[in-house]
């Protein structure tokens, strides 16, 4: 079967024969997955788990992150005083 790349506006399509999505089991408005193996691309539609779970992570809530530390607080007491030091030596 050979199919040809169809400027579509400022995109590029390529129509699926009516047969072969019958072979695939899919009909407008299906979402299938897409990617390129060694040069050639290959099409596979999305089952109802992989929706789902493209549809939860699209909503998921991110992570709650740590609180930064806080920079008004020494973090060691080795540097307690090295300025008022490096000031006298001046």
């Amino acid at each position: 079967m050979r199919v040809a790349i169809r400027k579509i506006g400022e995109s590029s399509a390529v129509i699926l024969p009516k047969t072969l999505l019958g072979e695939l089991g899919v009909a407008d408005g299906d979402e299938l997955a897409i990617a390129v193996v060694e040069g050639r691309i290959i099409l596979a539609p999305l089952g109802a788990e992989v929706r789902a779970a493209c549809a939860r992570a699209a909503t998921a809530a991110p992570a709650p992150r740590e609180e930064p530390p806080s920079w008004s607080e020494p973090t060691n007491n080795e540097d307690d005083g090295l300025e008022d030091r490096a000031i006298r030596r001046l």
